[in-house]
């Protein structure tokens, strides 16, 4: 997806997340399928699944946010922005009319047609030196704008209009006021969080969970790791609880270990590093039959079986992905355990198959082929007979997904004037084979894409010296 400016220009630096409709009394985070930011150009740094039924929401600090629904369609491949408006002013001390420097200015708004998660949007930008302002992409009414600055009472007031310069005034705090000193948190946590090269991650989200008074709650900070140590903060209306528990996690990455943290009003707490691991890592690709052209922008998600899909959903724990430009897809950070992998593509069935994977296991699944029916052919040396079976080696049973009778082909046509025999056999769209098997022989289907729709795997016998690819196979 590439996200262009209101002058026609890549628009860099916008934050892109894309929803699929919510259930209810599932967690708002379990319906973001991806949460990315665009690069130079205006191009997403992640890919973007091409379904239907999803809403995209789009934020750059210079434009309106763009937030639509495409309910019988995919998603656009290109969205263009509008500017909105500008707002501009001052900020000074309202009894000496003096500049106030560093003060944080917020525009916000509320738009009754997004989704509920995304209804409030909030604008802000800090006074200069000589007490300055500018925010950009806002709506032309129905703006609040609010002003914090040290030593200052809070102010919110409304933009009557947002495209006039404006003066703010600010008063002065009094000290015996304790509702104007409250704290801003409840406390910040200084951590480097490094992923299982060694390396600092970029992003980590930090989760939080307290219980006070018989009752539990949490809430969950992501953080852009710039720099080391990061900050996360922690806010205010945890302070009640004294207590919390901290955990972290990234993408590809197993959650972290569970670490306590004494809650203070502007207090700081120092984890020094945090690990994570990468647990078990799924891969595969995925073609469209139609063409044999690689198959991207569709959904690859693991989900726990039973109670556990519905337990990840409440938690707002997900383990998808998109496919990229060459079909190909990764799902890490995965505890051991069984999944039910599910593959989405537009104009394509969805495709449920088992997986079971092992700690730190990193499980290739291959290939995965959609839409029509395709034709396999399998040309094995040193055989003169036999029945070919198909097994799909992600389903639990051993019933052969196909079968086909070898038949000769040519006379000692094969190595060393070996006899030949070649099956051919159709596979449903979406099927996963990847083990055939004949009379002492083992095929793996690694052969390339073809025009005429048809895999020429290499197989090898038991006693050979080595495997033989025959009629051009590569």
């Amino acid at each position: 997806m590439r996200v262009l400016g209101a002058d026609g220009i890549g628009a860099e630096g916008a934050e892109v997340r894309v929803l699929r409709p919510e259930q209810g009394g599932v967690s708002p985070t379990a319906a973001i399928l991806v949460d990315t930011t665009t690069i130079e150009g205006g191009f997403a740094r992640s890919p973007v699944p091409r379904l239907a039924g999803l809403t995209v929401v789009i934020d750059h600090p210079l434009h309106l946010p763009f937030v639509a629904s495409f309910p019988g369609a995919p998603l656009p491949g290109m969205i263009a922005l509008q500017s909105g408006t500008a707002v501009a002013g001052e900020v000074i001390a309202g009894e000496t009319s003096a500049p106030v420097a560093g003060a944080e200015v917020c525009a916000s708004w509320v738009d009754e047609q997004a989704p509920e998660r995304f209804q409030r949007w909030r604008r802000c930008a800090a006074s200069d030196d000589a007490g300055r302002f500018r925010i950009a992409g806002i709506p032309p009414r129905g703006v609040d704008v609010t002003v914090a600055a040290s030593g200052f009472r809070e102010r919110v007031a409304p933009l009557d209009d947002a495209d006039g310069p404006v003066v703010l005034a600010l008063d002065p705090v009094d000290p015996t006021d304790r509702l104007a000193a409250a704290p801003a948190d409840a406390g910040r946590v200084l951590v480097e969080v490094v992923g299982f090269d060694g390396n600092p991650v970029e992003r980590f989200t930090m989760r939080v969970q307290i219980a006070s008074g018989g009752r539990t709650g949490g809430t969950a900070v992501t953080v852009e790791q710039t720099s080391v140590p990061a900050q996360a903060s922690i806010p205010a209306r945890f302070l009640g609880a004294g207590m919390a528990a901290v955990t972290f996690e990234a993408e590809n990455h197993l959650r972290s270990a569970m670490q306590g943290v004494q809650l203070l009003p502007g207090g700081e707490v120092d984890l020094g590093v945090v690990f994570l691991e990468p647990g078990a890592v799924v891969t595969g690709r995925i073609f469209d039959a139609v063409g044999a052209e690689p198959a991207a922008g569709c959904l690859a998600e693991l989900l726990p079986p039973g109670a556990g899909e519905l337990r990840a959903m409440l938690l707002g724990i997900q383990s998808l992905a998109v496919s990229d430009e060459e079909g190909r897809y990764l799902l890490g950070g995965l505890p051991e355990g069984r999944y039910h992998l599910r593959r989405q593509c537009v104009g394509a069935p969805t495709l449920d198959s088992l997986v079971v994977l092992d700690a730190s296991e990193r499980l290739d699944l291959g290939e995965t082929w959609l839409g029509s029916d395709r034709r396999v052919e399998v040309l094995v040396d040193g055989v003169d007979g036999g029945v070919l079976r198909v097994f799909d080696r992600f389903k639990e049973i051993t019933r052969p997904i196909a079968e086909a009778v070898f038949v000769p082909v040519g006379g000692g046509g094969g190595a060393d004037g070996e006899q030949s025999s070649s099956a051919e056999i159709v596979l449903a769209g979406g099927s996963t084979a990847s083990r055939f098997w004949v009379p002492a022989v083992r095929c793996a289907l690694r052969g390339r894409r073809r025009s005429s729709r048809t895999v020429r795997p290499t197989c090898s016998r038991s006693g050979f010296r080595r495997p033989v690819a025959r009629s051009g196979a590569s």
